[in-house]
């Protein structure tokens, strides 16, 4: 299925400049986030406004448990982002479920789990956000989280479900071999290959994969024609992580799709392409982007420096 219509902005792992990654702490964030800008958003023709779409999707992470329940963690170990250790493929369900998910971010998100697909779903549903599905491969996986992941989601959009006649999420992996396993189980579902560089073999590897989405690392493009060697009138282009506003607003005008950020926020969602205009009492927010950018691309906080405190690094209100 191809995708015909975007929102401008996809929260990465919800909204991780503003909450634990691939919580329903994070998930309620991206929605307080997104009511200070979608009422007001007009929607530039390039991102579409279809009848139904939501005004916001996000990102998340899908692993197995050691018992193949699929969980929303990104890392193939625990510690990172709970008070766990070892890897997340070694773990039970029954461990995962009791582990904390919020403290390392702030200590005012102490307590909160990591959450199972099934939880995250039919939370995001009940909000009227879209999902961008990313599959991660473990040990051995041999398409085992595509088959266990979207049978789980593939029940919610049944008629009669809770998703049903809502746009199915958006699935995206790394791995072509988990996305032509998705293909058999949600044949019917949009599908991206993710790219954290421009290879000779992307051109091949996104066919065997049926991705009519690339969803790429936007060090990678420099130029509009960069953007433009890519899509295709039946291939869309995403970006992951932009965090500046000016470079959402370059790479939207080069003709990128859509924006996966940490900060889907009104100002954001205005440098991507929503028709709105900022005002007194629409979110302003400083250092806390700096802060989550500062210590790298999936480094633990202590990589360069702690992890920000939301108190300290949130300017403006706090929705």
């Amino acid at each position: 299925m191809p995708l015909t219509a975007l929102p401008p902005v996809i929260g990465h792992r919800c909204a991780r400049a503003f909450a634990p990654e691939n919580t329903l702490a994070g998930l309620s964030r991206a929605a307080a986030l997104r009511g200070s800008w979608a009422g007001q958003a007009v929607f530039c023709e390039a991102g579409g406004s279809a009848p139904g779409l939501p005004e916001l999707w996000v990102e998340i992470d899908v692993r197995l448990t050691a018992d193949g329940v699929p969980v929303l963690l990104h890392d193939d170990t625990l510690e990172r982002t709970t008070d766990g250790h070892g890897a997340v493929a070694e773990a039970a369900w029954t461990t995962v479920q009791r582990l904390d998910a919020g403290r390392w971010f702030d200590r005012s998100f102490a307590g909160e789990r990591v959450p199972t697909l099934d939880a995250f779903l039919r939370a995001a549903l009940d909000l009227g956000i879209g999902v961008n599905l990313e599959l991660k491969e473990g040990p051995g996986d041999g398409g085992k989280v595509a088959e266990a992941a979207l049978t789980v989601a593939r029940d919610l959009w049944q008629p009669g479900a809770p998703g049903a006649g809502a746009q199915p999420p958006l699935i995206t992996s790394f791995a072509s071999d988990v996305l032509e396993a998705a293909a058999r189980v949600a044949p019917d579902w949009p599908r991206g290959l993710l790219l954290d560089r421009i290879e000779p073999d992307w051109t091949t590897r996104a066919h065997r994969a049926g991705a009519t989405a690339l969803v790429v690392n936007h060090r990678c493009l420099a130029s509009e024609a960069a953007v433009a060697a890519l899509a295709a009138p039946d291939r869309t282009v995403l970006v992951y992580t932009v965090n500046d506003p000016a470079r959402a607003a370059q790479l939207r005008d080069w003709g990128v799709a859509a924006i996966i950020t940490d900060r889907p926020d009104a100002e954001m969602a205005m440098a991507a392409g929503a028709g709105i205009r900022l005002a007194e009492n629409n979110f302003i927010y400083g250092s806390m982007v700096t802060s989550c950018e500062g210590r790298g691309h999936n480094q633990p906080p202590g990589a360069a420096g702690p992890a920000p405190s939301v108190a300290g690094t949130m300017i403006g209100r706090v929705p």
